[in-house]
């Protein structure tokens, strides 16, 4: 299913995809849990950056595995920028309230790259340029994961960022699966 040129129906609420990645001999190389946003981020709330995740998503964040963190972007997102300072807020608390290990890595994932003038070429993005976009897009964003470290030769942030695309999805036709092409952008 993963390997599908059809778009499959989206996860619903507590809806998780779970995956094992084995090497050839069947030796776990990680596993992957994708879970619905709603539970990470509220929808409503006074205090929607502090809210309290559900316990047995407490419990997922502090085992003692190694984790790969990806936090989710794009481009002109469509709320005004209230709800983008609350995510970059949740972002922030998530961060401090989880990352207990230098183990643990970061990926700001910047989604719909296609949809944007950073692409200049088949599989080009102009990275920099789609950074500081985000950055100022997100305000504070990259600061939560801005590297401590003295060295001049050091990362600046903590976290990679990604730019990402899909793919483009065709029409669709109710009762089946749309079709998609899948693109590849940004580095590995």
């Amino acid at each position: 299913m993963l390997d599908a040129t059809t778009a499959l129906p989206g996860t619903g609420r507590n809806d998780f995809l779970f995956i094992k990645i084995c090497d050839n001999r069947g030796k776990l190389i990680c596993q992957i849990l994708e879970g619905a946003g709603e539970d990470y981020f509220p929808s409503s709330g006074t205090n929607r950056s502090q809210t309290p995740f559900p316990s047995y998503m407490t419990g997922i964040f502090n085992s003692g595995n190694k984790k790969v963190w990806m936090f989710l972007t794009e481009p002109d997102w469509d709320v005004n920028q209230i709800d983008r300072d609350a995510y970059v807020q949740r972002i922030a608390y998530c961060k401090n309230q989880f990352f207990h290990s230098k183990r643990d890595k970061s990926i700001i994932l910047y989604n719909k790259i296609n949809k944007t003038d950073f692409v200049y070429g088949p599989g080009q993005v102009h990275v920099k340029n789609a950074m500081t976009y985000c950055n100022n897009e997100y305000q504070g964003l990259f600061q939560i994961f801005r590297n401590p470290s003295p060295l001049p030769w050091a990362d600046k942030y903590t976290c990679k960022f990604v730019p990402f695309s899909t793919g483009v999805f065709g029409e669709t036709t109710p009762g089946q699966y749309g079709h998609y092409d899948q693109l590849t952008y940004g580095r590995r």
